[in-house]
């Protein structure tokens, strides 16, 4: 649907007697004609903005929720719930817009529930990657497990549109996606496990090294979540003013980003979307190379935990807007501009083994919960900032786009500036659950009342004598 409103809007820009900043491409632009006739539905770009925004608030507020029950419960069956409901959402989808006549506002409801349902899942993937890797391994796998986002983004930008114009038929897309969701959500639920000590397929083997490796940091039973201690702690507070600019930044380079390529360099729907997925490649390429360093400089003892953490996020949240600042300077060089806007993408990956590891540091136990928090305030905020950058871009030009960079660049400079200050990574005494430490007293006041005992049992016998 997006697709179709992309393509009206492109030929009445086109058709309109404004002159644009750069020359408009060569050759004839890709005209979407639904095979089953017009479409007949009398979509806006201002009711796409209300559904859009809608399904953004309810993914957002759901991200403390999904952490808490992650790492109380595991986050097993909240995965599996997100990817099932996202999956039937999306696989009902067209037949819910032939049968309300395309109506937006039953769609954004829908849409509003599985995003609802789909904010679950970012926390839930952080805490189960918690009780899986080892401190030495920890970048490798927490960024190999979260890529799958980025994956499926370059997927949708590149693939979607060559279904659609292959087949003239907009609800493609939705079956295939939806079909694939839920392969993948059963074989995920057969397959996955929250913990090691749930894991049908772990070998003895595996599973103590894990142990070993793991000791003390991460347990794997039910526990509670000291909420109020975790929101106390000043560093929790100093990594969400740094997650905060890290959000800011990678919204914007996931929107505005996408939007001056359009009204700039004129992108058109079928013929550019292998340059549409090049920033996410190089944000996945990236973010793999990265991970690997960081393990390596650790387990070989070249770099400590907090430099490395502090160093990556300095090159993910300042080089990104660095970058896109330097496109924006670039006139009408297309060439130019696209590679220094997949150089911006792929700086901000580095922030996968930087600030995106930092919750693991400070509790592998409480992961889920810290990331859902600072994602939730981050998103919040990211949100009021580009409601006050949409008024600034009214006439999306090259001049109003090199403003919102330096903006981009300013917000992220105080943010990383005030975590690299006073960011630490140093293991949170709460990381230890409650439950464990009753466990601990109880099993010292055990072995002092039998050492108490015995002493006396000892004098009374020397009394005897």
């Amino acid at each position: 649907m997006k697709l179709l409103l992309q393509s009206r809007l492109h030929n009445i820009k086109n058709a309109s007697n404004e002159t644009p900043e750069c020359p408009l491409p060569e050759g004839d632009m890709y005209i979407y004609q639904d095979k089953r006739g017009p479409i007949p539905y009398n979509w806006q770009p201002a009711d796409f903005n209300k559904v859009a925004i809608f399904s953004y608030y309810s993914q957002i507020i759901t991200q403390p929720i999904g952490g808490y029950m992650s790492d109380r419960y595991g986050g097993k069956h909240i995965v599996t719930c997100s990817i099932i409901v996202c999956s039937l959402v999306t696989l009902v989808q067209p037949a819910l817009v032939f049968a309300t006549n395309g109506n937006l506002w039953v769609i954004g409801i829908v849409k509003g529930i599985a995003a609802f349902v789909e904010g679950l899942d970012i926390p839930a993937c952080i805490s189960i990657s918690s009780h899986w890797a080892p401190l030495g391994e920890r970048a490798r796998l927490v960024t190999i497990a979260t890529l799958g986002h980025t994956i499926g983004s370059t997927v949708h930008n590149f693939v979607t549109t060559v279904l659609i114009v292959r087949t003239n038929d907009w609800t493609v897309p939705f079956y295939i996606y939806g079909s694939l969701g839920l392969v993948l959500g059963v074989i995920w639920l057969l397959v996955a496990a929250s913990t090691p000590d749930h894991s049908r397929l772990i070998t003895f083997k595996e599973k103590f090294y894990l142990a070993r490796q793991m000791r003390h940091l991460v347990h794997h039973d039910k526990k509670t979540v000291p909420v109020m201690r975790i929101l106390k702690t000043l560093d929790v507070w100093i990594f969400i003013i740094g997650m905060v600019g890290h959000i800011l930044i990678l919204n914007l380079s996931l929107t505005e980003v996408k939007q001056y390529r359009q009204n700039i360099f004129h992108d058109q729907l079928g013929r550019d979307d292998i340059l549409a997925a090049l920033p996410s490649i190089g944000m996945t390429i990236s973010a793999v190379i990265c991970a690997c360093f960081s393990d390596w400089a650790f387990n070989k003892e070249l770099i400590n935990i907090m430099t490395l953490r502090k160093t990556f996020t300095n090159i993910g949240v300042l080089g990104c807007p660095i970058y896109f600042l330097a496109a924006g300077f670039a006139r009408c060089d297309r060439v130019v501009a696209e590679i220094l806007l997949v150089l911006a993408l792929a700086l901000e990956g580095c922030t996968m083994s930087g600030i995106r590891l930092i919750p693991l540091d400070l509790s592998p136990n409480y992961a889920g919960f810290i990331t859902g928090i600072s994602n939730f305030i981050g998103n919040l905020i990211s949100i009021i900032f580009e409601i006050f950058v949409t008024g600034q871009t009214k006439k999306r030009s090259r001049a109003e786009y090199r403003i919102l960079f330096y903006e981009m660049l300013l917000g992220g400079f105080v943010t990383t500036l005030i975590f690299a200050i006073f960011g630490k990574t140093y293991l949170k005494s709460w990381n230890v659950p409650p439950e464990k430490k009753r466990r601990r007293e109880m099993s010292t006041i055990s072995r002092g009342s039998f050492v108490s005992h015995g002493s006396r049992v000892s004098r009374v016998n020397e009394e005897i004598r």
